[in-house]
């Protein structure tokens, strides 16, 4: 058995237990919230914990900001693809009645040792999880954890969920410099009611025009896609136009820089109610795509594509535009454009 080194008290007081590498948890108190961060072999075994998965279900559903990018189905999907290439990093908030007041979703690039949200690119939104009154303490202890044991030089967060506090920045900019740097976006949201007139496309001269002219070589279908047997149909087109578009004759898109993709793509459809896809077709050919994240009543715009040698006909928006119509229908209220 491996003896765990010992464990050392700060100037301040506090234990500092080996750095995150070991794999050997460490905490540090703030007030009356106490901290934990979890690497390693003890971030795995947590992370399979019933025990956890069950506390972690109960604070995303408290937490006011959660996100679908911040939940178990989410983050099971991405850890099974992604396993082999990053390393779980967790930062736990916790008071003495064991419960769990935040959480933060971490991962470690193998090879670079780069830090990231989990979901990477993936996750439209990034947050860490919390009861409303804990999630300044917890975030402030949590990035002295981080600072303390150098695990990273800077952490971005990209984009975070609306409504996420930070006021807590502000405390840790007089501490550790640069600091913290804060950028405000606008969010594209289409509502989805009918009476919105963004809605009432498809109704106009011009878009039944392409519709018609798209048509002329066959029949054109909007389809929903509810298994990955269907997905996998049309996979190799999804892939090919997103490269295009992406990565252009010359360069290399997503699919290309990243095996894993098509796969997480096939675990997020295995996954119910995680993944809205949608596809323009006629016949064997596909005219556009859209797969997305289901976030309680919103649909995320995720991985988009359209054949490029269709471009004047539109079809990218005409399946966009097919799309809300399905999805006002099945009661969901917006497309998150962000």
């Amino acid at each position: 058995m491996r003896r765990r080194p010992a464990a050392t008290p700060d100037r301040d007081g506090r234990v500092k237990r080996a750095t995150p590498a070991s794999g050997v948890a460490t905490h540090v108190a703030h007030g009356d919230l106490r901290v934990t961060m979890l690497t390693g072999s003890e971030a795995r075994a947590t992370l399979a914990s019933d025990a956890f998965r069950a506390a972690w279900c109960t604070l995303q559903r408290a937490c006011p900001w959660a996100t679908v990018f911040q939940g178990p189905a989410f983050g099971d999907a991405w850890w099974q693809v992604y396993d082999e290439r990053y390393d779980p990093l967790l930062l736990l908030g916790d008071r003495d009645d064991g419960t769990l007041r935040g959480l933060l979703m971490l991962a470690r690039d193998r090879k670079s040792g780069e830090v990231l949200h989990v979901g990477t690119h993936h996750a439209e939104y990034h947050a860490w999880l919390a009861h409303s009154g804990d999630s300044d303490a917890f975030m402030l202890g949590a990035m002295r954890l981080l600072h303390q044991h150098r695990v990273c030089r800077a952490l971005r967060f990209m984009y975070l969920a609306p409504g996420t506090p930070i006021g807590w920045t502000r405390l840790l900019s007089a501490w550790i410099a640069p600091g913290v740097i804060v950028h405000s976006h606008l969010r594209g949201l289409r509502d989805l009611d009918p009476a919105q007139p963004e809605n009432q496309s498809l109704r106009k001269k011009g878009t039944r025009s392409k519709l018609q002219r798209l048509a002329r070589e066959g029949p054109v279908e909007f389809q929903v896609l509810d298994s990955v047997a269907a997905l996998r149909r049309w996979m190799p087109q999804i892939r090919q136009q997103c490269d295009h578009r992406h990565g252009g004759h010359l360069g290399v898109g997503p699919f290309g820089k990243d095996p894993r993709k098509e796969r997480l793509f096939e675990r997020f459809v295995e996954t119910p109610g995680l993944m809205h896809v949608s596809v323009l077709t006629r016949g064997d050919r596909l005219l556009a795509s859209h797969l997305g994240l289901i976030d309680g009543r919103s649909v995320s715009l995720g991985l988009f594509t359209h054949d490029p040698d269709e471009h004047a006909n539109s079809p990218g928006k005409l399946l966009l535009d097919l799309l809300a119509q399905r999805l006002a229908a099945d009661r969901f209220a917006l497309m998150d454009m962000t």
